[in-house]
């Protein structure tokens, strides 16, 4: 199975290698000027999608946390007996 970087970087990889292929079949140069300019483009592009993901998944997973650190108290309280009403109400 393939991590989280790597499915990244192979969807980026594959997407840079298509249009570098596609640029030579037409006869371009990608080793300078404008293609090079893409090529150096879309890496960039390919990587700053790769941290969103990294950063959203960071973030959800610290409001899982909160919520569990949160509700955690609460649930041990009802496996007791009761509610979660019940012990949040106990509680205040």
């Amino acid at each position: 199975m393939l991590s989280l970087s790597q499915g990244e970087e192979l969807c980026g990889g594959t997407a840079m290698a298509r249009g570098r292929a596609t640029a030579e079949a037409a006869g371009v140069d990608v080793s300078s000027g404008t293609p090079l300019l893409l090529q150096l483009n879309n890496a960039r592009q390919a990587e700053m999608e790769a941290l969103n993901i990294r950063r959203t998944g960071a973030i959800r997973a610290a409001q899982y946390k909160m919520t569990t650190d949160y509700l955690g108290p609460l649930a041990t309280g009802a496996a007791r007996g009761g509610s979660i009403l019940t012990q949040w109400l106990k509680d205040r």
